[in-house]
């Protein structure tokens, strides 16, 4: 039962960062269609990266977090219920 716990503790913190930059990377994507790379290059590119900085990191990876969190804790209480 320990050893459930302990890699259930494990697993959430180490979804933190890979979904933090899964989150940007997402981010960044989008924000490349968003700020087109025709118009004044070094003003957009600040623009892209605060893009996904925000929407990235904090409403995507955010989202992945809670669902990621979510179904590796349905499965946590579930391995407990079947024995």
């Amino acid at each position: 039962m320990l050893k459930k716990i302990a890699l259930l503790i494990v697993g959430l913190v180490a979804l933190v960062p890979a979904c933090g930059l899964l989150g940007y990377a997402i981010g960044y994507l989008i924000a490349m269609f968003v700020f087109s790379a025709t118009l004044e290059p070094h003003t957009y590119e600040h623009d892209r990266d605060l893009f996904a900085a925000i929407y990235g990191i904090m409403f995507i990876g955010g989202f992945l977090y809670a669902v990621a969190a979510g179904f590796a804790i349905f499965r946590f209480v579930r391995s407990f219920r079947k024995g």
